[in-house]
């Protein structure tokens, strides 16, 4: 018979006479580990995550969903479908579903092939690519879009609630166009 040590986050997995069992499953092989408030994924392949917190996700692939509440930050790593409730930053990691994003977020470096629809007043993005950007504010406030250094948007940028503004960085472009909102080009003030 085995039992779960209540010394370890997860398992270190012993038998009641003694000794540790070789073909056990230790916690420290997976690339996810889960602390009181806190969940850290480094490195590896995983089919889902559902986590709530303090969640820091480094150069690991998630196949399927992503889902997490509370702050954020996402590092080098490759998504597919992402659900995001809170704030946080997202660097150098390739997004290939659709990605729902429900708080403020900075994004640095990384590729968006869907759409992303975002719940917040402010984004903000540098050398990213992104499908298209569905922008939506329910406080009447104007949203705004920091379209930073070197990013492009494919497609269009959607505001919905209260028209919105996009403030475009050196070398960043719109392909396509800016619905209920303004562009404010780098250096120049006004609309």
């Amino acid at each position: 018979m085995y039992q779960v040590s209540p010394l370890l986050p997860f398992a270190m997995c012993s038998s009641m006479m003694g000794g540790i069992d070789p073909d056990c499953t230790w916690a420290n092989s997976k690339p996810c580990q889960k602390q009181t408030g806190m969940t850290t994924c480094k490195g590896g392949t995983i089919p889902h995550l559902h986590a709530s917190g303090i969640v820091e996700i480094d150069n690991t692939t998630i196949s399927g969903a992503c889902y997490v509440k509370g702050q954020f930050s996402i590092k080098k790593s490759e998504l597919h479908t992402t659900n995001l409730y809170g704030q946080g930053d997202i660097q150098a990691t390739h997004i290939s579903g659709r990605a729902e994003i429900y708080g403020n977020v900075s994004i640095t470096g990384s590729l968006f092939e869907e759409q992303c629809h975002i719940w917040a007043n402010k984004l903000k993005l540098s050398q990213c690519a992104m499908r298209s950007i569905h922008m939506h504010s329910d406080t009447g406030i104007a949203a705004i879009i920091d379209l930073g250094s070197s990013s492009t948007v494919a497609q269009d940028i959607i505001f919905y609630g209260a028209p919105g503004l996009v403030k475009i960085g050196q070398g960043s472009k719109i392909m396509g166009r800016v619905v209920n909102g303004a562009i404010q080009h780098a250096g120049k003030k006004g609309v």
